[in-house]
C-alpha cells in the first residue's frame, strides 16, 4: 500500500447502518484529533466539538440557552421568539411559573413528513393547571391557528411523582405512554419521532417509551405556536411549571441511536 491510514476501530457488536452514517458525519479524518500539547486550550476544545446527530436534517431550533435578551430562532419565519407573561431566563434555560408564562414561537415554512421533535424540560411540579402540562403545542397561538397538527404533553398520574406522556401528530390519534417517574427539579429529555404512515414514537431520556400509528399527512406550521402551554391557554390551565430549553425539529425520524446521542450530549445542548 502507498498512502496513509488512521482511526482503525474494532467493535464488539455489529453497528447499524445509521450508526456508520453518524460516525461518518460527525467525526473528521482520523477522528479530527489535534496534535498533542502539554495542555489543550479553549481554542483546541472548540476545534474538537462535533455536530450533534441529525445536524443536516435540523430545520428548526430554539436554543433557549442564551441566558439573557431575546431568544433566537433558527429556521423560523421570524428570527426570534417571545417570552410571555413573565417567563424569564434562569441559567441556560427559560423558567415558566405554571400559571400563565409561555414562549411564543414563530412558525416555519417546511412541511414535514418524517419528523423528530425534541426538547429538555425540568418540571418543578406536575399538579399545576389541572395536572396537564403542554410542553409544545403547534396548533397555534390564541387567535392564530395551524389546525390540529401537533401537541406534546404530560398528564399527572401520581402527584408530583409519575406522569403519562402524550403526543398527537396531524389528528391521527394520540400515542400515550404508561406512567413513568418524573424527576422534579431535574432536566429530562423528551423526543417524539414520526415515520410517515408507519409509526410514531415517544422517547424519554434516550429510550423508547411508547409507539403507535402515524398519519402520512405532512405537518404544516406556518403561524405562531406555543412552547410551555396549549394553543388557547390564557391563565392557569395546562401551563408548564418548570424550565425548558433546546427545542429542535428535524425533517427526519431520527434513529434510537441518534436520540440516545442527543440525550447523552448534555442538557440544553
Amino acid at each position: 500500500m502507498h498512502g496513509s491510514i488512521c482511526a482503525v476501530r474494532i467493535y464488539n457488536r455489529a453497528l447499524a447502518q445509521d450508526e456508520f452514517k453518524t460516525i461518518y458525519n460527525t467525526l473528521g479524518p482520523c477522528d479530527g484529533l489535534i496534535k498533542a500539547k502539554s495542555k489543550p486550550g479553549k481554542e483546541d476544545e472548540k476545534k474538537q466539538e462535533k455536530p450533534l446527530p441529525g445536524a443536516a436534517n435540523l430545520v428548526y431550533h430554539i436554543p433557549l440557552n442564551e441566558g439573557k435578551g431575546t431568544p433566537k430562532v433558527i429556521g423560523g419565519k421570524r428570527g426570534t421568539a417571545d417570552l410571555r407573561n413573565g417567563a424569564k431566563w434562569e441559567g441556560n434555560s427559560v423558567r415558566l411559573d405554571g400559571s400563565n408564562d409561555y414562549i411564543r414561537a414563530p412558525g416555519f415554512t417546511k412541511a414535514l413528513g418524517d419528523l423528530t421533535v425534541c426538547l429538555w424540560v425540568k418540571f418543578r411540579s406536575t399538579n399545576s393547571g389541572g395536572g396537564r402540562q403542554y410542553m409544545i403545542d403547534m396548533r397555534g397561538d390564541g387567535n392564530e391557528n395551524n389546525g390540529n397538527n401537533f401537541y406534546f404533553l404530560v398528564d399527572e398520574n401520581q402527584r408530583n411523582a409519575k406522569v403519562k406522556g402524550t403526543v398527537m401528530i396531524n389528528g391521527h390519534g394520540e400515542v400515550r405512554t404508561n406512567p413513568f417517574p418524573v424527576l422534579l427539579n431535574k432536566f429530562q429529555h423528551y423526543c417524539t419521532t414520526r415515520r410517515s404512515g408507519k409509526g410514531t414514537y415517544f422517547y424519554l431520556d434516550g429510550k423508547v417509551s411508547k409507539s403507535g400509528g402515524a398519519s402520512s399527512k405532512k405537518l404544516s406550521t406556518p403561524n405562531n405556536f406555543r412552547v410551555g402551554t396549549y394553543a388557547g391557554g390564557s391563565k392557569g390551565q395546562y401551563f408548564t411549571h418548570g424550565n425548558i430549553c433546546a427545542v429542535r425539529v428535524y425533517n427526519k425520524a431520527l434513529s434510537t441511536a441518534e436520540i440516545g446521542q442527543l440525550f447523552h450530549a448534555g442538557v440544553c445542548k
